[in-house]
């Protein structure tokens, strides 16, 4: 079996999506597009990347404006992307790049990138063949699924064993002619073809660039190759949020390394084991929410915090108290906006009767 490696890349030269983070790349050839992109795009789908990307960096155009920024007005600035955590990572691999008064020192290896935080084997390989031109395979969910087709193996995807074997292979073909001399070009038309045409449900073989050498096609085994993945059961999870008010402005408070969601995120007070006790406080009903695997159903409850009350016991002891009208756009979680938007509307019925 043999697999043309420059049709793969005369097929990229025609397909190649015109993305944002590409284009920068090509007119600045500054990495930090690059990685900016790389980390949005971990675990979110490009349609919604897209616009996120756009928008930040208008915000932040070089890598030392974006380690200058206060970290609060970065989480904001990522709202709706959910995973949080991979963005303070980000901040702080800029700060390290950036503490340099002269020329940003960008990493020329794999290794390199490898060294800043947040940056795991799939990123660093696709940082240091796209920036560096390091013949570095780069192997991700997409890229496995196109390979158990081509050699028709029948394992699920995400398995240390099939990730080792798929690196081999992506190596061994990145430094062969035809690929060698474009090695971040042939990574991203490995990883396009993946999300193109060989879709988890009806690919796309006739307009494929490999399917002269795909076992799976010649076999007709597409749908048995990769295995299909057994799915993780949800888990339903029942929480409680708190919204207290002091006249015309709310608490929200900072969630610590112990919370169980949303950690680093700024919103209303949040606990796992819901709360029979109605005391002083006004049942707003429920919202529903997922997070990866988990079905969250939340009780929205408010109360009214005396200003005489100087503390309030919570899990967190960052707590910021903001006008109404400021609060939904300090919120970075769904979950949390939605309990808001509860809240508003029983102030406007309120208002209504009392009206």
């Amino acid at each position: 079996m043999s697999i043309d490696l420059k049709n793969l890349l005369r097929w990229y030269d025609r397909t190649a999506r015109e993305l944002p983070w590409r284009t920068y790349w090509q007119t600045h050839r500054d990495p930090w597009g690059v990685w900016l992109s790389e980390i949005m795009l971990q675990q979110t789908l490009v349609s919604v990347v897209v616009p996120a990307f756009s928008r930040v960096l208008a915000q932040y155009l070089d890598v030392r404006a974006f380690a200058a920024a206060d970290p609060e007005q970065l989480r904001l600035a990522f709202r709706g992307l959910g995973y949080y955590r991979r963005f303070d990572l980000l901040h702080r691999g800029a700060r390290v790049l950036a503490t340099s008064s002269t020329k940003i020192a960008w990493p020329t290896t794999r290794e390199g990138w490898a060294e800043l935080p947040g940056i795991g084997p799939y990123t660093s390989a696709a940082l240091a063949s796209i920036c560096n031109d390091e013949l570095v395979g780069v192997v991700d969910g997409n890229v496995e699924r196109v390979l158990c087709r081509v050699f028709d193996w029948r394992e699920e995807i995400g398995t240390p064993s099939l990730k080792k074997k798929c690196q081999k292979i992506v190596d061994t073909w990145i430094a062969q002619e035809g690929a060698r001399a474009r090695p971040g070009d042939f990574n991203q038309a490995l990883m396009q073809i993946g999300q193109l045409l060989c879709t988890p449900q009806e690919p796309v073989c006739d307009a494929c660039p490999m399917a002269k050498g795909c076992l799976a096609r010649e076999r007709r085994t597409q749908s048995l190759a990769p295995k299909v993945k057994v799915r993780r059961e949800p888990v339903d999870v029942t929480l409680e949020l708190e919204i207290l008010t002091r006249g015309a402005r709310a608490a929200l408070v900072q969630r610590g390394d112990g919370s169980k969601f949303l950690r680093g995120s700024w919103g209303f007070p949040m606990q796992e084991k819901t709360s029979r006790s109605s005391t002083g406080r006004t049942n707003l009903g429920t919202v529903r929410h997922s997070i990866t695997h988990h079905r969250i159903t939340a009780k929205v409850m408010t109360r009214e915090v005396s200003s005489k009350q100087p503390r309030i016991a919570t899990a967190s002891n960052e707590t910021k108290w903001l006008p109404h009208r400021e609060v939904e756009s300090a919120l970075l979680s769904n979950l949390d906006r939605k309990a808001w938007r509860l809240f508003e509307r029983s102030v406007r019925t309120r208002k209504s009767s009392e009206g």
